[in-house]
């Protein structure tokens, strides 16, 4: 369970880098656009950054399909290197 906690983290401060959103306000059942404001250019390059942060590929359409912050953090736990 930890290392769901440590994705969710990571996850957290790369949005704030890229958002502004403070990190302790993301968790991983915030919606990218209704409840974190993100659009979808904003969430490729938060994408763009878990995937060097967490030196995992995430094809294209499998980022489509993250709707909440917890879709991401579970794929990237699912497909580590």
């Amino acid at each position: 369970m930890a290392a769901l906690d440590e994705i969710t983290n990571v996850i957290a401060e790369i949005i704030e880098e890229f958002t502004g959103i403070p990190a302790a306000d993301v968790d991983r059942n915030k919606a990218f656009s209704s409840d974190l404001g993100i659009d979808e250019p904003t969430k490729n390059e938060i994408v763009k950054g878990i995937e060097e942060r967490c030196d995992v590929k995430i094809d294209g359409s499998d980022s489509k399909e993250f709707a909440t912050v917890g879709d991401a953090v579970d794929h990237i736990y699912n497909h580590r290197n």
